[in-house]
């Protein structure tokens, strides 16, 4: 059909011109359709082959992409990576490593799912989504054998009005935190319950005046004067990337305490990752490892 010639169709093919003619043949047998005159030694297309042409082409255009878009996959440049996230990392972390993920891997399609750190133990659980990061709860099972975890543990931070009297310190111990007004996250938070027990197993006075379901929202709270807050590492980067303190309304001092904050990266333990997502796991366990820096 495209070169008007069978002699040439053969020599393109590498065939001979009568394997050709019989190919031709037994495809009109199989379809049961005349797809060519023979005219004086020549083939002439008849409407029906100018129609399986165009199919055709079709198909093998679908094939090619087919094709194209394996090698991507293959070479981790093409793909669907599924995440789930507790809040805290949905915000701005994860979010900032898949802009630059995706810059450099336009092909690359993310999902990003927000759930509280117990949804996202159940949703890894059911080997859909590619990689999970929550907060340690000792509470939870994180050993159901249908995940695997690391464990990331970090200091805690205190988060301080300017005009605060502790404001300017490197380090604050919780002793001076003592009948401060607090602002927390919901109190059946892990991070929340490990706060209060500190501070009664020190016999301090635990004064909580506002609760939050989410980190970054503290932060209001302590610009406005009316509450300081314990904060992780992820809540200092977000709020330092997203530029939330350009007026200069707070700053930070290390908790010199045993409280930790800690997070838990999961893994589908069933469920084979994909290229790009190996890649992108990797770099976000780099990205928390390289949060120890605020130990």
């Amino acid at each position: 059909m495209l070169t008007g010639s069978v002699s040439q169709a053969a020599a393109n093919l590498n065939r001979t011109q009568p394997s050709v003619s019989s190919l031709i043949s037994a495809l009109e047998r199989e379809l049961s359709v005349r797809l060519f005159e023979r005219r004086k030694g020549r083939l002439h297309p008849v409407p029906e082959a100018h129609y399986l042409l165009a199919e055709t082409e079709r198909v093998l255009e679908t094939l090619d992409n087919a094709g194209r878009n394996m090698r991507r996959y293959r070479d981790g440049t093409q793909g669907l990576l599924r995440i789930v996230a507790m809040p805290g990392g949905s915000v701005q972390f994860i979010p900032s490593l898949l802009a630059d993920y995706v810059s450099r891997f336009p092909s690359v399609r993310p999902e990003l799912l927000s759930r509280s750190s117990d949804s996202v133990m159940r949703v890894m659980e059911s080997q859909k989504f590619d990689l999970g990061l929550a907060d340690y709860d000792e509470n939870l099972d994180h050993d159901s054998g249908l995940v695997d975890s690391k464990l990331f543990s970090y200091s805690a931070w205190v988060v301080l009005p300017n005009t605060h009297r502790l404001a300017g310190r490197a380090r604050v111990d919780l002793e001076d935190l003592d009948g401060e007004p607090l602002a927390t996250l919901y109190k059946e938070h892990t991070f929340t319950r490990k706060i209060e027990r500190a501070f009664v197993d020190k016999d301090l006075h635990y004064r909580p005046v506002f609760s939050v379901q989410y980190f970054i929202s503290l932060f209001s709270y302590v610009q406005s004067g009316l509450a300081i807050a314990m904060v992780n590492p992820l809540a200092v980067e977000t709020f330092e990337k997203m530029n939330l303190n350009a007026s200069g309304g707070v700053s930070f001092a290390k908790l010199e305490s045993e409280i930790a904050f800690e997070t838990v990266f999961l893994l589908p333990r069933h469920r084979q990752l994909s290229v790009a997502a190996k890649r992108f796991s990797e770099e976000l366990n780099a990205a928390l490892q390289d949060l120890s820096r605020y130990n």
